[in-house]
């Protein structure tokens, strides 16, 4: 008798050891029965994340009964890292994906369909993020990942030091051209006899002047090829040889000539900190990021072009669902969740209210910081526009990211990446030619008459035909032709 007493108790024992090791594994149910998703993000480990995750599980469980094993990789390691997850079969629940590889995750099978599930699962989530961002995410015509809405479209503006607008007189809000910005450098180096434009290597480059014009396709190839923005007739081109991007390399070419651009912009590795002007991607109120950027007090800028969507500007920050995940609804209901309740957005953004962030007193709407301790890229994780505003930022600084997104166009290729198997030597070909000569050519160092017909020389002697051609056949297709 005793020996089936002893047998019982060490049965019933095992049996508490099971359960309770079960109730704290990833995939699972706790004690109160919230369910514990895995999902992979982007970034360092804050000093408070333990503690700020607790608070955020507590608030997460009691609301949806969802609990989060957050799981983070540096951004410099994370694409490797995630890559080793899926091809492992590690087990996870969401993950962090972009325009890099949600299309080859997704057409593996390592990522869930959620076309249907995200329309009824997550009604107000879908709802929520406009059909745009929807129709730019689709692969092969299904939904593999939940988009982040934030700023989502892309629009390019001249930012200028302010100071500089008050002692030239310059009419910047009409100033929204290369040839008429360049006007203005040389009167200003004419006065002061000094660089007006800093560039390193190929940042601040020619690019930003023609990345409006032309889509690339998700090609691997920086600007060797693609479609331009609204061409219907979908032809792909070599877009260095077309008559904007030209011109705006031959233009470099002779502000370097001239001294308005620093001589050492192809060796730098990292830009100067005092800089006047610069041709930027960005979004209404990003005077006051641009003020730290360009080394001055005051910032104005000018837009030049209308905002418009594309496959990189949406895909730039997507969430997909684990296609051997147990809680695919549970995971849509966290996202819908943290897209469109204030509070957890703002805990997952600047962490522990009270400790890492709290409300302005008397402005419920705005957040001040209280410490540094949370590190967590916000453009990783959700939606910008249920996020209160920092009191460093102006106040209708989202309203007007959204209200740019409202106005724009898709281009003609939003929701297009290209398919790169059938031609993977010939682009890593292409690309080492590219990047042997890209930096100089952006930075205006080299001559784009002669370096640019060299170029395409070298890379269609080692298969660039091939890759127009595959890339032409998979556009047409895309667009139904």
């Amino acid at each position: 008798m005793k020996n089936v007493l002893k047998s019982l108790i060490l049965l019933l024992t095992a049996a508490v050891l099971v359960l309770s090791s079960t109730g704290c594994s990833s995939g699972s149910k706790g004690d109160n029965g919230a369910v514990t998703i895995t999902w992979w993000l982007g970034g360092d480990q804050p000093e408070d994340f333990d503690e700020a995750l607790k608070v955020m599980n507590d608030y997460t469980a009691e609301k949806i009964g969802v609990k989060l094993d957050l799981k983070l990789a540096s951004s410099g390691d994370y694409s490797e890292k995630v890559n080793m997850v899926i091809n492992s079969g590690e087990y996870f629940d969401m993950m962090w994906t972009d325009v890099t590889n949600y299309k080859k995750y997704a057409q593996m099978g390592a990522f869930a369909d959620i076309t249907d599930k995200v329309k009824t699962v997550s009604e107000q989530l879908y709802n929520f993020i406009p059909q745009n961002l929807w129709d730019g995410v689709l692969v092969d015509g299904k939904i593999y990942s939940v988009p982040t809405y934030k700023d989502s479209s892309a629009t390019f503006y001249v930012c200028w030091d302010k100071a500089l607008i008050d002692k030239y007189g310059i009419d910047y809000k009409n100033v929204d051209t290369i040839e008429e910005v360049s006007d203005w450098m040389y009167k200003i180096n004419k006065d002061t006899g000094k660089n007006v434009w800093t560039c390193s290597g190929y940042s601040r480059g020619a690019s930003n002047w023609f990345y409006k014009d032309y889509s690339t396709l998700v090609s691997g190839l920086g600007y060797v090829i693609g479609v331009g923005m609204f061409d219907e007739s979908l032809k792909v081109v070599p877009v260095l040889e077309q008559e904007t991007p030209m011109n705006a390399l031959k233009i470099y070419h002779q502000w370097y000539k001239d001294g308005i651009i620093n001589q050492d912009a192809p060796t730098l590795s990292s830009m100067p900190s005092k800089t006047n002007i610069l041709c930027a991607q960005g979004f209404p109120g990003a005077e006051s990021i641009w003020a730290g950027t360009l080394g001055c007090k005051e910032t104005v800028i000018t837009p030049i072009c209308d905002p418009f969507y594309d496959t990189g500007t949406i895909q730039g920050s997507l969430n997909a669902i684990s296609s051997g995940s147990k809680y695919a609804d549970k995971c849509l209901k966290y996202l819908e969740l943290l897209n469109t309740d204030t509070y957890l957005r703002n805990m997952m953004a600047y962490g522990i209210r009270g400790k890492d962030w709290e409300y302005v007193e008397g402005d419920s709407g705005t957040v001040t910081k209280l410490s540094d301790n949370w590190t967590l890229p916000a453009f990783y994780q959700a939606t910008f526009f249920n996020m209160s505003p920092l009191d460093t930022d102006p106040a209708n600084k989202y309203d007007l990211i959204k209200g740019m997104n409202e106005q724009a166009k898709s281009s003609v290729v939003c929701g297009f990446a290209l398919d790169k198997t059938n031609i993977e030597t010939q682009i890593a070909n292409c690309r080492a030619i590219y990047d042997k000569y890209w930096t100089e050519l952006a930075c205006g160092a080299s001559d784009p008459e002669k370096i640019v017909p060299q170029m395409y020389d070298e890379m269609y002697q080692v298969g660039l035909q091939d890759i127009i051609d595959e890339t032409q056949k998979q556009v047409n297709k895309f667009g139904g032709k």
